[in-house]
């Protein structure tokens, strides 16, 4: 009898050592179900933001998956614009809400952080809604189309769908005669906000007189000639030439295609 009770008691033991084993187990597969799955926690989020971000410190702030970052050493008073960049992880994808260069770091170097940062938590896309402006609030994303044919986030590997048909339509356009693309432009800006067409070529030929006035080295070349010329970075926001520079990127973006919303592919990138 006390033997039966000796193996039974045994029996128990090693059931319980089992069970606490399987459940140790357990957890470490679904830790790693959760990683494979893109599940991550803030804690993990800020530890690696500040480990790619080390400018930021006193500036990160991360709450449920969202991450703001504080410029360091800013002045706002300098820049009306908000003074931080956000961005939402929600795994396995990144959503950019805003974006902005910071005192001595560029665009382009926190966006690429950014875009390291997704694939070291092994995201599939980053993806946002193109509503860029550089200083004076010019339209980065028509600006840069004019420049190159594509956007600066096309250029940093964001697409859409229809990004390959969209940028043979606006190489087109871009080497046009600046004459012809400002006829082109006016038609199609003045349709979609509902202008008079029968003052039209009044308004161009207005406008053509004021442009020339103010560039009167621009006659006779291409539309990318032009926007090329022009020291975008350097001219002050209140010089008489800045309403008519920006009146031209908001008209001009009446004549290219454009698709806003556009993703980086995270998975093509680590292939």
């Amino acid at each position: 009898m006390a033997t039966r009770r000796k193996k039974q008691a045994t029996r128990r033991r090693d059931k319980t050592r089992r069970r606490q084993r399987g459940g140790q187990r357990g957890g470490q597969h679904r830790r790693q179900r959760k990683r494979q799955n893109g599940g991550v926690q803030d804690e993990e989020i800020r530890d690696l933001v500040q480990q790619y971000f080390p400018e930021f410190t006193k500036g990160i702030r991360v709450d449920k998956g969202h991450v703001f970052l504080t410029c360091p050493a800013a002045n706002a008073s300098a820049n009306p614009d908000p003074n931080f960049i956000h961005f939402h992880i929600a795994p396995p994808h990144m959503m950019l809400h805003y974006l902005r260069r910071c005192p001595g770091i560029s665009g382009t170097e926190i966006l690429q952080r950014i875009i390291t940062i997704g694939q070291a938590l092994s995201l599939h896309t980053i993806e946002l809604h193109d509503a860029s402006l550089i200083r004076c609030d010019f339209p980065l994303y028509t600006l840069s189309i004019l420049q190159h044919g594509e956007t600066w986030y096309n250029r940093m590997g964001f697409l859409s769908p229809t990004h390959a048909t969209d940028k043979e339509i606006n190489d087109a356009l871009r080497h046009m005669n600046w004459e012809d693309f400002v006829h082109e432009m006016f038609h199609k800006h003045d349709a979609r906000i509902g202008r008079d067409p029968e003052k039209i070529e009044g308004r161009i030929k207005t406008y053509l007189k004021r442009w020339y006035r103010a560039f009167p080295d621009t006659r006779g070349q291409t539309v990318t000639e032009i926007v090329n010329r022009i020291n975008w970075k350097g001219i002050p926001c209140d010089h008489p030439h800045t309403p008519l520079l920006r009146d031209f990127l908001d008209m001009a973006d009446s004549v290219l295609e454009y698709n806003s919303n556009v993703t980086l592919d995270l998975r093509s990138q680590d292939a």
